[in-house]
């Protein structure tokens, strides 16, 4: 009999459990997504899901997405790739004994692109996750409502802010190796940091330079063992411990030198050199999301472990952008996994299905929409110069490019577009520094991409980074109003 009322009270008690649990999870549901209406009246632009960022954790997110037969548009962002197309061989990607960075990237990107996922020139430039869907403005100016975001805006080098920094950045001054090593051949560059990346760009620029010297503030590198033993092999590699740099020196046109402390010794000194590879660490890209997501004393996203999930229902954050500690490509890729699924499970629990999405299909952003192409004619000789550049009777903007950078790549569809807007006021050419190397060596461009102003045959402005749509435009616009 015992044996009966124990048997019934278990019973009883699983049942309760059951049903209670059954109510909690209604009742959770219910308050979560009571204001989440799939009905868009008045709004256009729509995305399922919209990533920001287009690295390791921004594509692993879009492949993860687009799998599911949700629709979905990746952002690429200023730098497409992220970090990684910076690097050169990569040896610890899993299942792949070793390949180059930016070959990883271009797989990831074409399998994402096999199931559906687009791809946006277009940055998003700030956001606005009061209301929803949630807003995003792109510097094109166009407005798209998302249902669910995916933040993987990865993080920035820095900079050591000391004098001749800003006045030689583009004349020398870089922290992209496998870009701007070409402009260094046979020259004397330093490579200031200690970690894996510093250890990359030493080796990078090792193929070009007849020597580069590694500066570590400190009395150890931070850098993996394996990196360590790379460098050992490059006999125009030497390492200097216990030296920061205080200050940049150059001539006016280019980088010639540095000053330095020995941190140990307190021993200044001067060392001649015409490159500066900066390789000091990183900050998230996290500004246009401060004022609405939790971040961390250092800038980092916060994210409720183990989700991806933000402050805020719906949105989340992968890769670098969220991550002070391991800085990976694989820890990045897995992030984005893991915030493609949170995102796919929050677009289920607002009842986004298929259906919806067919039903919806029409208000979908195409990023195709609106853009126009010009031709931008390229220039190889200084004969070609000459004639298009130095006899012309409008200004004219030179873009100078390289293919294995993958900043300009993204450069390259942006000048065509802002150029059509310009036609018959302003001459736009492009140079791929590859063909045309000595035109680069003579006009001192020094790293890619890289933009020159030239008004009756003379140099009026150099700009050494990546321009926006937007700043593009308003820099053609600022051109014209000082012709």
């Amino acid at each position: 009999m015992n044996r009966n009322l124990a048997f019934i009270y278990s019973l009883t008690l699983i049942l309760m459990m059951v049903l209670g649990t059954f109510t909690v999870e209604r009742f959770f549901r219910k308050k979560k997504t009571s204001h989440y209406s799939l009905e868009f009246k008045d709004k256009n632009n729509i995305l399922p899901v919209a990533i920001i960022g287009s690295g390791p954790a921004g594509l692993s997110s879009a492949l993860y997405v687009a799998r599911g037969k949700v629709f979905t548009t990746v952002f690429q962002g200023p730098k497409p790739g992220g970090q990684l197309t910076g690097t050169s061989y990569v040896e610890n990607w899993p299942g792949i004994k070793k390949m180059m960075g930016a070959e990883i990237i271009q797989m990831l990107k074409e399998q994402t692109q096999s199931f559906g996922a687009k791809f946006s020139q277009d940055i998003v430039e700030s956001v606005d996750f009061s209301q929803w869907p949630y807003k995003l403005t792109t510097d094109s100016g166009k407005e798209i409502y998302a249902l669910s975001v995916i933040i993987s805006t990865g993080a920035s080098p820095k900079k050591l802010n000391i004098e001749g920094e800003q006045e030689y950045w583009g004349k020398g001054v870089t922290t992209c190796a496998i870009c701007d090593a070409p402009y260094h051949k046979d020259g004397y560059v330093v490579v200031i940091g200690g970690g894996d990346s510093a250890a990359e760009e030493a080796l990078q620029l090792a193929l070009y330079a007849k020597k580069v010297m590694l500066l570590v503030r400190g009395s150890a590198m931070r850098a993996s063992a394996s990196m360590q033993e790379k460098l050992k092999e490059y006999p125009n590699i030497e390492i200097k411990y216990n030296l920061s740099v205080t200050k940049i020196l150059g001539d006016g046109l280019a980088v010639n030198g540095v000053e330095t402390i020995n941190n140990k010794t307190k021993e200044t000194g001067k060392l001649n050199v015409g490159g500066v590879f900066l390789a000091i660490g990183h900050d998230p890209n996290t500004v246009p999301f401060k004022d609405f997501l939790k971040l961390d004393s250092a800038g980092y996203i916060i994210v409720k472990h183990p989700t991806q999930e933000t402050s805020y229902h719906g949105i989340y954050a992968a890769g670098d952008v969220v991550d002070n500690r391991y800085r990976q490509a694989g820890v990045a890729a897995g992030d984005g996994i893991k915030a493609a699924l949170d995102s796919l499970e929050f677009l289920r629990m607002i009842g986004f299905s298929e259906k919806e999405s067919e039903r919806l299909e029409s208000k979908f952003f195409n990023p195709e929409e609106g853009l126009t192409v010009t031709e931008v004619k390229e220039i190889t000789s200084d004969n070609e110069y000459k004639k298009e550049v130095l006899e012309s009777k409008i200004p004219v903007i030179m873009d100078f490019y390289a293919p294995y950078c993958p900043s300009c790549m993204q450069m390259l569809p942006v000048v065509s577009d802002v150029a059509s807007k310009f036609v018959d006021k302003v001459k736009f050419l492009k140079v791929n520094t590859d063909n045309a190397p000595e035109l680069a060596k003579k006009l001192n461009v020094l790293k890619v991409p890289y933009i020159l102003v030239i008004k009756d045959g003379k140099i009026v402005y150099r700009y050494a980074d990546v321009m926006t749509k937007r700043q593009l435009t308003d820099f053609v616009n600022e051109q014209l109003k000082n012709s």
